[in-house]
């Protein structure tokens, strides 16, 4: 057979070591590829295209050493065929014990380890969620992880941290379609409300649809079940992490913007997390932009267990539509940690200038949240308990509710331009206080 990774990959000693000692068939490609990139950095993912008689036609390098190629119908991907974690030693095993029947002792040590190495990567494994692939990362001991749905606004249905799981997620995909409270869903082209759905741009009137029927507003814009692609994929000893891209091509009548959205969603070995988003301006006029995200957080049972802390922070007056009434309130009810108790929370905030971090503590450990702030980033900050009271939103936002109209901190991007802003989580696990 021939030795495929031959063809793909940089041209170094390691890896021309590798491709000797492993005889690569055409159908195990995808699953060395990604043995490669977690060894070496050597980063294979994004699309190949394969033939039907799976032989390798078209891999170009970029000086990245990412591989790219397009992605026609019946395209095979790396993602698709991770579950290396059992092959991968299994055969570095077989390796080294040959190489010690040989005799060859240094290089069996060479074997082994890197068999250690491949314990302890990042993973990743594609399941069904219904009709959708979930996608999961997974540290090498299995303490961190996450699973999300790409095809669907890149919806994240678990996050572990240190063996704990913090999200209030969608058990089902019957209630992730039909966006029951808006749980971890991504938020563009502007977060929260919009007021009656209409704004105006450029000198014209653009209305989107009433989706928030009580207050007779648009609510979250339209991304949170945009089908996108795994764009990228990172795996290594140390971290793994997974980007989704939607692009849009300008069709809405209420926003015919062309523009690409990008999430891109980080693991550490060490058991940190973030969340980076990426709004690019793809079309040849100026366009307004918003973006935010909707993760509800549980560290107990009820709310009743959990203590919050919010970051310096003036709260948004709003009318009794939710839209804001141009009043920047002192709002102290959590400069400290206290318990959330029966208090009801349905605002947004304003953060001070170098405040960033929030922290969540229940029964589940201590949860410390940081936005990042600044004119361009996520300077506001959504934060609400639903009626069930078993968790908590803290939901980052780009701009201010109806920031259309308003202007507070609404991304206005030229042809080109790119708006981009993060969220960290970190966890110490168990009752601290």
């Amino acid at each position: 057979m021939p030795l495929v990774a031959q063809h793909i990959l940089e041209r170094n000693d390691q890896t021309e070591q590798l491709t000797h000692l492993f005889r690569v068939t055409p159908k195990a490609f995808i699953q060395a590829a990604c043995l490669i990139q977690g060894l070496f950095g050597v980063h294979l993912y994004k699309y190949v295209e394969i033939t039907r008689g799976l032989n390798l036609r078209q891999v170009s390098f970029h000086q990245s050493g990412t591989a790219q190629g397009s992605a026609p119908d019946g395209v095979l991907h790396f993602g698709k065929c991770t579950k290396f974690g059992h092959w991968i030693p299994l055969l570095v095993m077989r390796k080294a014990k040959e190489l010690v029947s040989a005799g060859r002792l240094a290089y069996a040590k060479k074997m082994l380890h890197l068999r250690t190495k491949t314990r302890n990567m990042f993973h990743q494994s594609i399941s069904a969620f219904g009709q959708y692939p979930r996608h999961t990362l997974r540290s090498g001991d299995g303490r961190h992880s996450l699973s999300l749905v790409p095809g669907h606004g890149a919806c994240l249905l678990e996050l572990r941290l240190h063996g704990v799981s913090l999200l209030d997620a969608y058990q089902s995909p019957a209630s992730m379609e039909s966006n029951d409270w808006g749980k971890n869903i991504v938020l563009f082209p502007f977060p929260n409300r919009l007021k009656a759905g209409r704004y105006a741009w450029l000198g014209r009137e653009y209305q989107f649809p009433i989706n928030d029927k009580g207050t007779g507003n648009a609510l979250h814009g339209f991304g949170w079940n945009m089908p996108m692609a795994v764009e990228r994929l990172e795996l290594s000893e140390h971290e793994g992490s997974i980007t989704c891209i939607h692009h849009h091509d300008g069709a809405l009548a209420w926003y015919p913007f062309p523009f690409s959205f990008s999430i891109t969603f980080s693991l550490s070995g060490n058991g940190d997390f973030s969340m980076t988003m990426r709004f690019q301006n793809t079309g040849t006029d100026i366009l307004p932009a918003g973006v935010g995200w909707h993760p509800y957080f549980r560290l107990g049972t009820s709310l009743s267990e959990v203590y919050l802390q919010l970051p310096g922070c003036r709260m948004v007056g709003i009318d009794e539509h939710m839209i804001p009434n141009g009043d920047l309130l002192p709002d102290a009810r959590f400069s400290n940690l206290k318990p959330i108790g029966d208090t009801v929370l349905d605002n947004c905030f304003l953060l001070d200038s170098g405040q960033d971090t929030a922290i969540l503590e229940g029964p589940a450990g201590r949860l410390r949240y940081r936005q990042e702030n600044g004119q361009g980033k996520f300077p506001f900050l959504q934060v609400f308990t639903p009626p069930h009271r078993n968790s908590i939103a803290l939901e980052p936002m780009s701009c201010n509710i109806d920031a259309y109209n308003n202007g507070m901190g609404l991304w206005t991007l030229a042809p080109g331009a790119i708006g981009t802003a993060s969220i960290q989580l970190s966890l110490e696990p168990g009752s601290v206080s």
